[in-house]
């Protein structure tokens, strides 16, 4: 009796073993009826149809859940081929003779493109040389990383577009005015805070954007497309079967059903895509105008000293990814940059020009140009002083009546005992804003900042390395003129 005891204590002790949690963390995902949900890196990890969402294969809810040739069947909530790709084969030496891969198809000759000489293809399909020779057009669904993109160019993983790649030292030029570069890309954000109210960033993107905004279908839950005109997800249109069924501007994709946009065509103006082909621009309506995706329109405009400039941009309001239109001296100097309008007044005769750029769409627009005679911004008695090597030297405890006109830059030079500190006051007639900074002695260490709006600023310092310190005022805009005055003292 005492035998059979242990062998049922034995088992006892086995089954509550068993209903412990298995290893030292917590238990693996279950799906319904405690059945394990398999865990997942990409959709490769998991049985066909479902998709890897939050490192668990499950079913999917949208087509960006799904690899880039897929759709999201709304009906089943599966991932399935989009209508003529498949995977049959990644290379024409995967097809049987006489057939050729091409959208993970082996199709005859007669339904395969090859891309031109050059690699070109027809609108709406791009380039694909990793199937072997000959490489052959297919479907454009965007860019999935830098490969697909051009020498020079980046791609967006937020909008699937390949856009100029830019660096720190070229950011000014490739960037717009309220963008940086993060990681070879123009950004307007990295975070909501970045944004105006009532937007927020898409990250991906690097765009604020309002809610329920989308760039691809790979946005929309299944079933719904991403609607290109307002950026919105709506419900497909009916399949089309010509090109009247589709606006002026574009054509029906037989293949698709989709009406896609027309390849663009250059207005009368061009080539005029850099400084040197900038095309002159006088008062009155220039309409008609073009500007295609990543690409550049320029415009000379002759101006006197005091000349009044205005410039109305009609351009499509819904066109928000990357249009921006900027007024610029020769030397390369943002005066002004605006989406719709553009007002200058310039402070000395010769050319100025007028650059107008998108990114992401093709933008159609009209310049309306209006010029008169304003009121001249006339610099102070101490330029040039743009810079700390010709920084104004300061030998007494204020300066009255200095000027900052648009793009300009001030810098002076105070001296300092030795163990003694400085504090300069800044006092500004006009609510557009100025900034005051102060350095050590070299002109390059930066010891103290204020860019607080008033009409009253100070920064200060305990000592300085080298018996001087340095001083810069300049505009939080760079289209601003104010007159302003400085007061030197001790702390």
């Amino acid at each position: 009796m005492k035998a059979r005891l242990s062998v049922l204590g034995f088992f006892a002790v086995l089954g509550a073993i068993a209903a412990l949690p298995l290893g030292c963390g917590s238990e693996p995902p279950r799906g319904g009826g405690g059945v394990e949900v398999p865990r997942c890196e990409t959709n490769l990890d998991c049985e066909p149809g479902l998709a890897c969402v939050d490192s668990v294969c499950s079913p999917c809810a949208s087509d960006g859940h799904c690899l880039r040739e897929e759709r999201c069947d709304p009906a089943s909530n599966r991932c399935v081929f989009r209508a003529g790709w498949g995977n049959e084969c990644t290379e024409h030496e995967h097809c049987p003779l006489g057939r050729f891969c091409s959208q993970g198809l082996c199709l005859a000759t007669e339904h395969v493109t090859p891309c031109s000489n050059a690699g070109h293809c027809p609108e709406g399909m791009r380039c694909n040389r990793s199937v072997g020779n000959p490489p052959v057009c297919e479907e454009d669904l965007g860019c999935a990383g830098n490969e697909h993109c051009a020498e020079g160019e980046i791609c967006n993983p937020g909008t699937l577009r390949c856009e100029l790649a830019c660096t720190p030292e070229n950011q000014e030029e490739i960037c717009g005015t309220l963008e940086f570069c993060v990681d070879g890309r123009c950004v307007a954000c990295v975070k909501d805070e970045d944004c105006a109210p009532g937007l927020v960033c898409d990250v991906d993107a690097g765009l604020c954007v309002g809610e329920g905004t989308c760039f691809s279908d790979r946005d929309c839950p299944a079933g719904l497309v991403c609607n290109p005109r307002i950026f919105m997800c709506t419900e497909p249109p009916p399949p089309c079967t010509s090109d009247i069924e589709c606006r002026p501007d574009e054509r029906c994709d037989l293949r698709t059903g989709r009406c896609r946009l027309r390849a663009c065509v250059p207005d009368l103006d061009a080539p005029n895509g850099s400084q040197e082909e900038a095309v002159p621009l006088g008062p009155g309506v220039r309409p008609n105008l073009m500007v295609c995706e990543n690409e550049e329109k320029w415009y000379r405009i002759p101006l006197q000293e005091g000349d009044r400039i205005s410039i109305v941009i009609d351009a499509d309001v819904l066109a928000l990814h990357g249009f921006e239109a900027q007024f610029r001296t020769a030397d390369g100097l943002i005066l002004d940059a605006s989406t719709h309008h553009i007002l200058v007044t310039v402070d000395r005769a010769g050319d100025y020009f007028l650059r107008i750029r998108t990114r992401g769409e093709r933008v159609a627009y009209t310049l309306t140009v209006l010029i008169s005679k304003g009121r001249v911004c006339r610099n102070d008695d101490y330029e040039p002083n743009d810079d700390v090597q010709s920084a104004t030297p300061v030998e007494a405890s204020s300066l009255p009546s200095l000027t900052i006109c648009p793009g300009d830059v001030d810098w002076f030079e105070v001296s300092v005992p030795e163990n003694l500190g400085l504090v300069v006051t800044l006092l500004q007639e006009e609510v557009q804003n100025l900034e005051i900074e102060l350095y050590d002695s070299d002109g390059t260490k930066r010891l103290a900042r204020n860019d607080q709006i008033g009409l009253e600023k100070s920064v200060q310092a305990p000592k300085f390395s080298g018996g001087r310190a340095y001083v810069r005022v300049v505009a939080s805009d760079s289209r601003t003129e104010n007159a302003y005055g400085l007061q030197f003292s001790r702390p």
